[in-house]
Parts: structure tokens; C-alpha cells; sequence
């Protein structure tokens, strides 16, 4: 899963600032990186929990 690919300035899906975003190719939403690192964190936890569970 490929992350993050620089875009012009755009409103972040998380914060709704107009920033420096880059693009998840796994949901397609765009993220600035303070929110990208979350969005991020948040699908390394769910891919753990899914090796714990199978």
C-alpha cells in the first residue's frame, strides 16, 4: 500500500485546512502530514490487529 504523493495545497480530509497535502492510494484521501502520521498509525494498528486475530 502506497502512501503519500506530494499534491498542490489542499483541504486535508481530517482538519479541513487548506495545507501541503499528500494522497493515501489505499482510500484516496488526501492528508496533511501532521494528520498523514495518524491516518498512517491508525492503519498499522488495524493491519496488527488483523495478524493477531487470524
Amino acid at each position: 500500500m502506497a502512501m503519500a504523493m506530494e499534491n498542490d495545497k489542499t483541504l486535508c480530509d481530517i482538519c479541513n485546512e487548506e495545507k501541503l497535502t499528500y494522497l493515501c492510494e489505499g482510500c484516496s484521501k488526501k492528508f496533511c502530514s501532521m494528520d498523514l502520521t495518524e491516518h498512517h498509525q491508525m492503519l498499522t494498528n488495524e493491519l496488527r490487529q488483523m495478524d493477531i486475530d487470524y
